[in-house]
């Protein structure tokens, strides 16, 4: 008997997984974002800035995650402010959220032909109404780590992906430079990509959790005879039979 609840509770606990991975998807948005660094390779090096910052303390939660990065330059240290984690150069990959006033990766690049990446934004803030929006920024600086270029915009960045109040819609700008040039270009939304793999290790946490507990009262109820616990030789998988 205890076996049979223990693999109802442990379905139970997977749908209830998918359901909210799913509710997640619906509240999501991904956009693949080029930025043409070919006119820096002159400079030698310089810096990438990702930032995820609300307008106000209210703004509903919104967070980044990055994934898909390509580049032929070569990507360097970082350092991260507030909310935010991660390299472009991975291990592991950028997030970001707008849980404080400064979300911040600030990372060392020489420079190539491109930057490549996908950035996933999702959330309650995404189509939510609130008062206060919530802005993924992106911003290329020069060596001195001071003065940001390809860019005409006031607050340095190359691009802005904006979730705009009060009813959570999403709007993206390429910001040119000085001759009129845009070298950052945004394309989507598409759907972010499932969250497949906080399934998977959910799904490996209860077969270890299933395990261990089939065990335990199968050594301390002797009545629990009809559930043994049996490990064919040569093999590292435990069957229940």
């Amino acid at each position: 008997m205890l076996y049979g609840r223990t693999v109802s509770f442990s379905a139970l606990l997977i749908v209830a997984l998918v359901n909210a991975t799913t509710e997640l998807n619906a509240n999501s948005l991904a956009y693949d974002i080029s930025l043409n660094t070919s006119s820096l390779e002159s400079l030698g090096s310089g810096f990438v800035d990702i930032q995820l910052n609300p307008g106000a303390s209210d703004a509903l939660l919104v967070s980044a995650s990055i994934y898909g990065i390509s580049t032929d330059g070569m990507l360097g240290p970082s350092t991260d402010t507030g909310s935010a984690s991660g390299s472009l150069a991975g291990s592991p990959l950028p997030y970001l959220s707008n849980t404080t006033t400064f979300n911040d990766i600030f990372e060392q690049i020489v420079w190539g032909n491109a930057l490549n990446f996908t950035v996933c934004l999702c959330g309650p803030g995404i189509d939510g109404q609130s008062i206060t929006g919530t802005t993924f920024s992106v911003s290329l600086y020069a060596p001195d780590a001071i003065t940001p270029v390809l860019t005409t915009s006031p607050d340095g960045s190359i691009l802005h992906i904006d979730v705009n109040p009060p009813a959570g819609t999403v709007t993206t700008t390429s910001f040119p430079d000085a001759n009129g040039v845009t070298w950052a270009t945004i394309d989507g939304p598409t759907a972010c990509p499932e969250p497949t793999e906080a399934l998977l290790i959910l799904t490996g946490v209860l077969v270890f959790w299933l395990r261990r507990t089939v065990r335990r009262h199968s050594m301390n109820d002797p009545e629990a005879g009809a559930a043994t616990i049996t490990q064919p030789a040569g093999s590292g998988n435990i069957r229940v039979d």
